[in-house]
């Protein structure tokens, strides 16, 4: 059994399969929690916006999820959507497609992948430059036409990092 602070485990090592064994037990229990309302597939797409999606937003927020992981919740979000709690029927779009934007073709289910680095890299930046989240990335937007930013290389500036 491993120690969980705020719902998270406490380890010291890369995040491992059983480790994440929680999450997604949190993801079984909520889809076997609307066997009850046989929802339609419009309530299966806003189910999984609103609620499952944030279920590893936050755990994508703590950790890089490893791919073993991410191929789960995506199994479980996919089986939900085509199936429903029913446990019928088959993927009738792949993955991919389904996590375009609505514009684009898609779903607008956001790929978990994705969604991990960008939770990743805002980490980067707030270690990097703390205090400037939301304002430091408006900055990086203005330089899109110079082949992009690399941030570690970005000059350092600021009270904070002179000690």
């Amino acid at each position: 059994m491993s120690v969980k602070y705020l719902g998270l485990p406490l380890i010291s090592s890369r995040l491992s399969l059983s480790n994440c064994r929680a999450l997604l037990d949190k993801f079984d229990r909520r889809i076997q929690g609307w066997v009850r309302i046989l929802p339609s597939f419009a309530t299966r797409i806003q189910l999984i916006k609103s609620i499952l999606m944030t279920l590893n937003t936050y755990w994508a927020m703590a950790f890089i999820l490893p791919k073993g992981i991410i191929k789960e919740i995506e199994k479980r979000l996919r089986n939900f959507l085509w199936k429903g709690v029913t446990g019928m029927g088959y993927s009738k779009v792949a993955w991919p497609q389904v996590c375009n934007l609505v514009d684009k073709g898609g779903l607008g289910v956001r790929d978990i992948q994705s969604l991990n680095l960008a939770l990743m890299s805002r980490q980067l930046w707030e270690v990097r430059f703390p205090g400037l989240v939301g304002i430091g990335w408006l900055a990086l937007i203005g330089h899109q036409g110079d082949g992009g930013v690399n941030i570690l290389l970005m000059p350092v500036t600021g009270a904070y990092w002179l000690h």
